[in-house]
């Protein structure tokens, strides 16, 4: 049935996906529905290190990923956190980025989601490391995959139900099930036309996001890849396509 959901609407989902990637790599001072663009983290993080990163920027972060509806935060903990990854020369994503969601849980209430805040840090701290943003909303899109793969793995049962809604458990799931679609999305004409598209596009425009030394293809390809999930988790969710991004 999920399968039936998606599959007419893959023109549109990609379509989506794609004008959602245009509006968040904007230009880094123009605001998107009130939020900082995607290039102003990569310009923080990437650019001059001089830069404090204060509370103000925390505070921006939360909002800016819907992270601040809830829980309140330390945002002076969460911004000491953000200057540390910035600082940080190797980054394993796989290893530190449960490990960064495990320190950030100490700047937030229990029912917050700290793996979400630190693979967002994590993506627009490290664009040249391969990082995916763990969201429960692409971790549906990422187990229909799987299951459809035929590589869906077991239910773990010693993992508590709170570490799989939460995904700290769930992270390596995340990524490796988003490595496999990767892999696969690239190998279908539709979505290796559009990666191309939006790089040429981001390739003409100004600052960190055309430096391929600083944001390599392989970034656009993966945040193309996280806004498709998204849609495609959002549409198994509700039972419908988006209208619009």
């Amino acid at each position: 049935m999920a399968q039936d959901i998606l599959a007419p609407h893959r023109a549109k989902l990609l379509d989506v996906a794609v004008q959602d990637t245009l509006k968040w790599c904007g230009a880094p001072d123009v605001m998107v529905e009130h939020r900082q663009p995607d290039r102003f983290w990569l310009e923080l993080f990437g650019g001059d290190p001089q830069v404090e990163i204060g509370t103000q920027h925390a505070h921006l972060f939360l909002a800016s990923f819907h992270l601040a509806h809830g829980p309140k935060w330390d945002e002076a903990g969460v911004a000491a956190f953000m200057t540390a990854l910035r600082e940080q020369a190797v980054f394993d994503p796989q290893v530190d980025a449960p490990k960064l969601a495990a320190r950030l849980g100490g700047c937030s209430a229990p029912r917050s989601s700290p793996l979400s805040a630190a693979s967002k840090l994590a993506f627009f701290a490290k664009p040249t490391v391969q990082i995916f943003i763990w969201d429960p909303t692409v971790m549906k899109s990422a187990r229909l995959r799987d299951r459809q793969r035929g590589t869906h793995p077991q239910a773990d049962g010693a993992k508590s139900l709170r570490d799989r809604i939460f995904g700290v458990a769930s992270y390596p799931e995340l990524y490796a099930s988003a490595e496999r679609a990767l892999g696969d999305e690239l190998k279908r004409p539709d979505f290796r036309s559009a990666a191309d598209q939006l790089i040429a596009y981001f390739d003409g425009q100004d600052g960190i996001i055309a430096d391929r030394s600083r944001t390599p293809t392989h970034f656009i390809e993966r945040r193309l890849l996280d806004k498709l999930m998204f849609w495609e988790g959002w549409t198994l969710k509700n039972k419908r396509p988006p209208e619009q991004a």
